[in-house]
């Protein structure tokens, strides 16, 4: 059998619960699109023995997924570069998803549709749905999540869900994340129209619960930044474009107690940014409070 598509999944973390019910999104999101002729590539790395023994039993049990579980050496990175190494698939594209995501149906369809119809696409990424909880504090970080219509449409990457044409697939160390890096080299590299959103294509998520853990993000976003303008300082020349703004006409929309959030929102990030080279942790931390099984209801 050919193979035309390759999903790769890059879990970084012990995340047994979280990845058995993503790849039973993906299963059902396949289905229903009636995709076919496709691999699934899981990486591992920094696990433990039960997380590969319950992904083997799944893989066992779902063998129409032919899923393909390898490992890597420790880091995002790392894993999906090695993902692409082992892929078989015919098709010049690979589509890549988090571990603790839930994939809405049609998603991996569109993914495939705008990569074959739109050849001179280096990356085409999805977008993402925030989870929403009955929690003030949640709502505080995961504001702009939350109401995406607040600001701008983003034209930069999201690493929950994008697919890149594999020979186009470079982050250099010392980055730690993708997403960042790679909407910079691909629209500094290939031009504007080379980086474009996949209409349609989604996944829910949760954001951090905790302002540790939303501090961890912030730092991690901000120094993988630095890191990257320290490599390519010509990249600094993209700040603009890739800059979202406020749209005032909908922030008057919210409710009394979502400004309140707002303005906490902005006061928390404005702290956050400025104190991240405070902490001696290490650039990528794991933010425990988002690997939640609600994000599954």
């Amino acid at each position: 059998m050919e193979i035309k598509y390759t999903f790769g999944i890059a879990t970084t973390k012990n995340e047994k619960k979280l990845i058995l019910k993503m790849l039973s999104s993906l299963q059902k999101d396949l289905i229903s699109s009636k995709i076919r002729n496709f691999e699934i590539i899981i990486c591992l790395n920094n696990y433990n023995f039960q997380t590969k023994e319950e992904l083997l039993n799944f893989s066992k049990l779902n063998i129409k997924l032919n899923i393909k579980i390898i490992t890597s050496k420790p880091g995002l990175i790392q894993a999906q570069k090695q993902i692409i190494k082992e892929s078989k698939s015919s098709k010049d594209f690979i589509i890549f998803y988090d571990s603790d995501i839930q994939i809405k149906n049609g998603t991996s369809k569109r993914f495939i549709n705008f990569m074959e119809k739109n050849p001179s696409v280096i990356v085409g990424t999805g977008d993402q749905e925030a989870v929403k909880l009955e929690s003030f504090s949640y709502n505080v970080y995961n504001i702009i999540g939350l109401n995406p219509q607040l600001m701008t449409p983003r034209k930069y990457i999201i690493g929950k869900d994008f697919a890149i044409r594999k020979e186009k697939y470079f982050v250099p160390f010392p980055m730690i994340s993708d997403d960042t890096f790679l909407s910079h080299t691909t629209v500094f590299n290939y031009g504007k129209d080379s980086l474009k959103v996949v209409k349609g294509a989604c996944v829910r998520y949760i954001g951090p619960k905790s302002f540790k853990d939303y501090y961890n993000k912030i730092r991690r976003l901000k120094l993988e930044r630095e890191k990257m303008y320290k490599l390519h300082p010509e990249y600094k020349s993209l700040k603009n474009y890739f800059q979202k703004h406020w749209i005032n006409r909908e922030i008057k929309k919210l409710t009394k107690k979502e400004k309140i959030q707002l303005a906490l929102q902005k006061i928390i990030t404005w702290i956050c940014f400025k104190t991240s080279k405070l902490s001696k942790a290490e650039t990528w931390v794991n933010l425990n409070t988002t690997k939640d099984e609600r994000v599954f209801i």
